[in-house]
């Protein structure tokens, strides 16, 4: 395999280990999250943890689309904004977790700065490379 496959492979691994990942931890009990990390009680809310994965979430799934070119960008961030609110509402059914709007805004900001890093490694890293970033 050479390296751009190999490459191609890592980021679609993770884009999809990130999908499974928050959307286990948006759903399984605030206990079971204390236990896997104590890092997340230093945290009120655990936001600093929302924007962390939000914010790979949105690089590694731009990072991602930049390959095959899917969608267009507005789509992919729909999707990931989107996919937020409805793991957010989840959990205002869930009894042992709670619907607050602060997740939802860590999330967006995460979203924003993935995005950001993204750009910012789409201009330095990828110039030499004419990448159209909305497809039509």
């Amino acid at each position: 395999m050479d390296t751009h496959k190999k490459s191609v492979l890592f980021t679609r691994i993770i884009y999809i280990l990130l999908i499974i990942m928050i959307g286990i931890m948006s759903i399984i009990p605030n206990a079971e999250l204390d236990r896997v990390s104590d890092t997340y009680k230093l945290f009120s809310g655990g936001y600093l943890f929302h924007i962390l994965a939000y914010g790979l979430f949105c690089f590694f799934a731009l990072l991602y689309n930049i390959t095959y070119q899917r969608h267009s960008l507005v789509i992919i961030l729909l999707f990931i904004s989107v996919y937020s609110i409805i793991l957010e509402v989840i959990q205002y059914f869930l009894p042992y977790r709670t619907f607050n709007l602060y997740d939802i805004l860590a999330n967006l900001i995460g979203i924003a700065i993935g995005l950001s890093l993204f750009q910012f490694y789409h201009i330095f890293s990828l110039k030499h490379k004419r990448i159209d970033l909305y497809p039509e």
